[in-house]
């Protein structure tokens, strides 16, 4: 059985674009995203980033803060609790319709906004 307090993640070659890992404990011991600011900071830089590992990582660390188990996760949101554990998961590649309803059991809505200037690739010009 799962253990809702805590997610580990046992991996032994390197995460995809150098993701690190973020492990949470339980919500007593867990100050790092205890304010709604933070854990919307965290989802945002996920978000900002485009790595479906660091978004997949920052929503699995605020499902554990939450003290969420799967099998919660998966009566709130109603997607069976298999799904929920694959595309979760290490590897996981969530479906948006996952995303979404993952995000309005932790309290957020996805939202968007035009690329800021900074992020943009430069595009490759001659000197």
């Amino acid at each position: 059985m799962e253990d809702s307090s805590r997610i580990k993640r046992s991996r032994k070659k390197p995460r995809a674009g150098g993701v690190k890992r973020i492990r949470a404990t339980s919500p007593a011991k867990s100050k790092l995203f205890g304010t709604a600011e933070a854990r919307h900071s965290l989802l945002d830089d996920a978000l900002a980033t485009g790595s479906v590992a660091y978004v997949v990582a920052a929503m699995n660390a605020l499902i554990a803060i939450q003290g969420l188990s799967l099998t919660g996760l998966s009566k709130q949101t109603g997607i069976p609790a298999e799904l929920l554990r694959e595309e979760l998961g290490v590897d996981g590649d969530p479906r948006l319709s996952t995303v979404l309803a993952v995000f309005k059991v932790l309290g957020f809505v996805l939202g968007w906004r035009p690329e800021e200037p900074a992020r943009r690739h430069k595009s490759k010009t001659k000197p």
